[in-house]
């Protein structure tokens, strides 16, 4: 699985790297995710979380839609609240891999769209 078959065609989204510790799920559907630093004119109608698993090396899909982007507790960050956030499934690819970034880029932020 890559980011862009996390969402469907003409879609845009931000793909996102964690770890989990930030990544908040709640049984309603709704989560938050934070500290991120993130552009705060573009618009995307997704948001997907990568959550590594460097213990099985399986690491685990959600999509959410982004309700509110508001600011964290440390300036120039941010965090996103979403709902209808669902598991879409896990991949073993790389976060390089998974966002088609070159070998060694470390930025946990991805912006995609999906043609």
């Amino acid at each position: 699985m890559k980011a862009q078959d996390a969402i469907k065609p003409g879609e845009t989204a931000v793909a996102i790297f964690t770890r989990g510790d930030r990544f908040k799920m709640r049984d309603d559907g709704s989560a938050s995710t934070g500290n991120w630093v993130l552009s705060q004119r573009r618009r995307v109608d997704k948001v997907i979380i990568y959550r590594q698993n460097s213990t099985t090396r399986e690491h685990e899909i959600f999509v959410g839609t982004p309700v509110e982007i508001v600011p964290s507790a440390e300036p120039g960050r941010r965090v996103i609240n979403l709902t209808d956030v669902r598991f879409v499934g896990s991949t073993p690819n790389d976060w390089n891999a998974f966002t088609d970034t070159k070998p060694g880029m470390i930025n946990p932020i991805k912006y995609v769209k999906r043609r």
